[in-house]
This record gives C-alpha cells, structure tokens and sequence, in this order.
C-alpha cells in the first residue's frame, strides 16, 4: 500500500497510470466532504460571530488500499478579523 500526496496538479504524474481513475474518484468524494465540511464551518461560524471562519484543503493524500474511503484533518488556522462596520 503507497501513499501519493497530492498538492499540486503535477503530483497526480506520480500515481500510476493505471491506479489513476481509482485516485481521482476518491478526490471526488474527498472534495464533496470538504463542501460539506466547508459549509458547516461557515454556519458555525456565523452562529458564534465569526462570519469569516473558513476551512481549506490544503493536500490530499491518496492511499492506494482499495478502501476507497477517506478522512479530512482539521488544522486551526488564525481567523481573518472580522471586518468593523461602516
């Protein structure tokens, strides 16, 4: 089992050719997680005065075992301020 580690568009050269569609389904299940998670943020921010709360893939980091499952690691990051009204 080998993990790839996806940043950039370039790293998708180092899975295999023949692994890549099972890779890049399991970035579209990512990506609609982190959607999800996305929104969740934004509302729990708004509801605790933080309309600016964001959260943002940084890497994917595709593991070639077949389980096709995948997991999303939240890192706080410092909030932008809130913006004082005119």
């Amino acid at each position: 089992m080998k993990e790839y580690k996806i940043v950039s568009v370039m790293d998708f050269l180092n899975v295999p050719p023949d692994k890549l569609d099972a890779c890049l389904e399991e970035l579209k299940g990512f990506l609609e997680s982190v959607r999800a998670f996305q929104e969740m943020v934004k509302i729990a921010g708004e509801l605790v005065g933080e309309p600016n709360a964001e959260c943002v893939p940084i890497e994917f980091v595709w593991i070639n075992d077949g389980k096709r499952d995948h997991t999303i690691t939240v890192v706080p990051i410092e909030l932008k301020p809130t913006p004082a009204p005119a």
